[in-house]
């Protein structure tokens, strides 16, 4: 509250007339403000007086002719009293004073121990706290608004993407099918008709139709993966893995360290580790078999891929969905695999980095 004398409204609640007359004689001596002074004896009247929010302050005495102080306060304050108190007592008690403020008074003072400069700048900060307060909370308030209509423009958007993504997906496949069946067929049955030239375009026609299933499909699991719900239990992930190398059923050259248990949905970590293989399968080193390790290190699980490995300059990239590292000539991808494993272990409350060496093979760290 600002200085310049401002005109206050006080209302004293205390059941001994000597002690309020003290206190209305001490709000008369204030030097930067002007006290208009009510004094009650009876708790409930000062009860009423409390919830109708018709004073700027409220001075509660701790025992009001038998009744809690404290008691009278906690119920004002739940049944709608919005101004600031302060509770008064003769006893000098860290657990009352603990309690007071708990039950929504702003200070305590003790009787007889202050005088009329203490008990005006406690009045005057108690008042610019609870103003504070208020302040705080409709911010807070507006703040939750805010965050509500945001969530649910999300949502919103997020439903709508799923259905724009389902829809092109179906609404593609059927002239797809058409693309690459007929490419087909005019290789299989009209070979000898075509020129080579047209028999290469048909082939690069027909590799491009199967490249575009794939990252259709490719979306729809990234989709998916955002949609589903984690279900969290113990996972032993080399068990998890030697289930996932047995699923993809090609030869791999694995070692993998017994009795990796962590926490996490098995659904999405066992998908994670098909993508993993699948980027381990396409960048294999040329010549050789696909050699993985996974092992512990410290709070880490490590997936290690001996396969080309990556700039590690361009490591960012190689999260994003439809990044490239390499030439689509040279090996086979949509580049969501990497896409998908991110996000699998970021819903879990993950977080996973990767260090790629050229001609080595690449390193994932989860956590």
């Amino acid at each position: 509250m600002p200085y310049g004398n401002p005109r206050i409204s006080v209302l004293v609640i205390d059941d001994d007339r000597e002690d309020q007359n003290l206190t209305r004689d001490l709000l008369a001596e204030a030097q930067h403000a002007r006290f208009d002074y009510t004094g009650f004896t009876r708790a409930s009247d000062g009860f009423d007086a409390l919830v109708s929010n018709s004073f700027d302050m409220y001075l509660v005495d701790y025992m009001l002719d038998g009744s809690d102080g404290i008691d009278v306060v906690s119920r004002a304050t739940k049944r709608g009293c919005v101004r600031p108190i302060i509770m008064l007592t003769g006893q000098a008690d860290f657990e009352i004073a603990r309690r007071a403020l708990q039950a929504g008074a702003g200070d305590y003072l003790v009787k007889g121990k202050f005088d009329a400069g203490d008990l005006e700048r406690a009045i005057r900060y108690t008042i610019e706290r609870k103003k504070m307060e208020q302040e705080l909370r409709k911010l807070n308030q507006e703040l939750e608004q805010r965050v509500a209509e945001r969530t649910a423009d999300l949502v919103t958007v997020n439903r709508e993407l799923e259905g724009f993504t389902n829809s092109v997906s179906h609404d593609l496949r059927t002239p797809l099918r058409a693309i690459m069946s007929t490419s087909i067929m005019l290789l299989e049955d009209h070979l000898h008709e075509l020129s080579p030239p047209a028999q290469d375009l048909l082939r690069r026609q027909s590799k491009a139709a199967k490249r575009l299933g794939q990252l259709m499909e490719d979306l729809l699991a990234l989709s998916r993966v955002a949609r589903i719900e984690p279900l969290f239990c113990p996972v032993d992930l080399a068990v998890l893995l030697k289930q996932s190398l047995q699923d993809r059923g090609s030869p791999v050259e694995a070692e993998i360290e017994p009795g990796i248990i962590v926490c996490g949905d098995e659904r999405l970590l066992q998908l994670a580790f098909l993508n993993l293989l699948d980027n381990s399968f396409k960048f294999a080193q040329p010549g050789e078999g696909v050699h993985i390790e996974l092992f512990r290190q410290g709070e880490d699980v490590v997936f290690r891929d001996h396969g080309i490995g990556f700039d590690q300059r361009f490591v960012d990239k190689i999260w994003l969905p439809f990044q490239r590292l390499v030439s689509d000539d040279e090996y086979t991808g949509t580049g969501i695999g990497l896409a998908n494993v991110k996000r699998i272990v970021e819903r879990q409350g993950g977080r996973i980095r990767a260090e790629g060496v050229l001609g080595e093979g690449v390193t994932f760290w989860i956590t």
